[in-house]
């Protein structure tokens, strides 16, 4: 699946749209009200492990549809990496 026009993601300020693409399967953006945290999961399929690892606590800004949804914290990584 390629990553849709209507969304762009940034690593400080850099899309990381093209180097994500071929692998990207889904995105899921939780907005919690008040002070709770909000959430987002980005699912990758690299089944020939060619993609390495991010860096934790990175800064990961999301746009859908040119609306800034929110800049997150990357601090969990799972799957088999």
């Amino acid at each position: 699946m390629v990553i849709a026009d209507s969304l762009e993601l940034l690593v400080n300020d850099k899309s990381i749209n093209k180097d994500i693409s071929k692998y990207f399967v889904d995105l899921s953006l939780t907005d919690n009200k008040g002070k709770v945290s909000d959430n987002i999961t980005i699912t990758l399929s690299d089944p020939n492990n060619e993609l390495t690892e991010p860096e934790t606590w990175r800064k990961l800004q999301v746009v859908l549809f040119g609306v800034d949804k929110g800049t997150y914290e990357i601090n969990d990584i799972s799957g088999d990496i």
